[in-house]
């Protein structure tokens, strides 16, 4: 049906990546990445990685660390890695994160896969 369409507008990951709006997690975690079996690129929502990843106040106090929060979301979104790898749907996987308290919040999170890579977003996100 869009197929007589021509495309007017497109916005690239490259694009949303230079612009703040995605985080490379290949880049900014590899060997988290590479740990997790993850071989192809993987992208997270600035919201995500705020939220999440860098240190929050609360994460702090509870003396987390990035690699150990980066570690966390991604061996928790394994299984819906692989699920929306093989359907090209998204998926959600929980987790427990320091977010604004001390004591652990079960968060969710969504995967989706386009194709080519990976990306991380919150549940309302799209």
């Amino acid at each position: 049906m869009l197929n007589n369409f021509d495309v007017i507008h497109s916005y690239t990951t490259q694009e949303a990546v230079a612009d703040g709006y995605l985080v490379d997690l290949t880049l900014c975690f590899p060997a988290e990445v590479y740990e997790c079996g993850i071989q192809i690129p993987l992208y997270c929502t600035r919201s995500v990685y705020e939220k999440y990843i860098k240190l929050t106040k609360k994460a702090k106090e509870a003396c987390n660390d990035e690699k150990g929060r980066a570690w966390d979301v991604l061996f928790m979104s394994r299984s819906a890695l692989k699920a929306a790898f093989k359907t090209g749907n998204s998926y959600l996987f929980k987790f427990y994160c320091v977010v604004t308290r001390i004591r652990p919040t079960l968060c969710t999170c969504k995967v989706i896969f386009d194709g080519a890579s990976f990306t991380i977003l919150e549940v309302d996100e799209d």
